[in-house]
């Protein structure tokens, strides 16, 4: 699905906000498919979940997310995640983060 997508017109986003528990696809495979994908594999990804069990966060980590954060939180939580996923990005010598 996501390689068909990148196929055509696709415009190119600065973070991907996914929850792991959604239809079709859950966000652990999704995440897989982005960080396999040249045209996506650097695009931060910030999985939420009412899932914090070890096994489930250990997977996403190996599978290369960004940030993770269980529910629930509030507004000024997942505005620090990003800034906290954008200031390692930053240190990291990316220069796509936004401003």
């Amino acid at each position: 699905m996501i390689k068909e997508k990148l196929d055509g017109d696709l415009p190119m986003y600065e973070l991907i906000l996914t929850d792991i528990n959604m239809p079709e696809m859950d966000g652990l495979k999704l995440l897989e498919l982005v960080r396999a994908e040249p045209k996506t594999s650097n695009i931060p990804v910030l999985i939420v979940t009412t899932d914090g069990g070890k096994p489930t966060v250990i997977k996403a980590v190996m599978s290369g997310v960004s940030g993770y954060m269980v529910k629930p939180f509030g507004v000024e939580d997942v505005k620090n995640k990003i800034l906290e996923i954008y200031k390692r990005k930053s240190e990291m010598g990316d220069s796509t983060s936004p401003s």
